[in-house]
């Protein structure tokens, strides 16, 4: 996936950092920015889904792991990086589990280490959306040959009844080294002969 290729959204409320993203990444990527996070599932609905959100912690309304939260219920692929200058287990926990965020990136951010985490975050949405795309590749092969044997199985009951019913007997027979040898009969020989078909080998 080229770089130019790849599309971010970058969140925060305060418009210097979001400037400042724009400014680094933008260079790299197709980078969009939003200081709230009503803004932001706006972009995501018009413009995404993003293959990457970075995402500050702290925002006045709707946080950033409730944004987070929110995308990754809308939109699952899209690979979800926190900025955050505070640096508690508990903020990652409830990043971890609500959000199921990619990476976290302490802020103040060094540019070279953002873009580095930004094109390994959408890699691994690359990943994801590919195994999205063959799982529901596999599934629908998979109806359509359920579907094929059932036909196959309602074109072989279709086959029995009409042999069954058939005034005529089928057979196969081969010839091996000068002896004649019956291969099949079908299942009216009986109804029609009154003999078993073990009687007619």
């Amino acid at each position: 996936m080229n770089d130019t290729s790849v599309s971010v959204l970058c969140v925060d409320d305060q418009p210097e950092a979001t400037s400042l993203l724009a400014q680094q990444l933008g260079k790299h990527f197709n980078c969009v920015t939003a200081n709230k996070a009503d803004e932001a599932l706006k972009s995501m609905s018009e413009q995404g889904p993003f293959h990457v959100i970075v995402c500050d912690y702290l925002m006045p309304g709707m946080n950033g792991v409730e944004l987070l939260e929110t995308v990754r219920e809308r939109w699952p692929d899209t690979a979800r990086v926190m900025l955050t200058a505070m640096d508690t287990l508990e903020t990652a926990i409830d990043a971890l589990h609500a959000g199921h965020v990619y990476r976290f990136v302490r802020k103040p951010w060094h540019a070279q280490d953002l873009i580095k985490t930004i094109k390994e975050a959408a890699a691994y949405n690359h990943l994801i959306s590919s195994e999205r795309y063959l799982r529901k590749q596999l599934v629908g092969t998979n109806a359509e040959l359920d579907e094929k044997v059932q036909d196959l199985d309602e074109a072989n009951q279709l086959l029995e009844y009409w042999v069954e019913h058939s005034p005529a007997v089928l057979y196969s027979l081969s010839v091996d080294r000068g002896a004649t040898r019956v291969n099949y009969i079908s299942k009216n020989f009986r109804r029609l002969t009154g003999f078993e078909r073990t009687q007619a080998v």
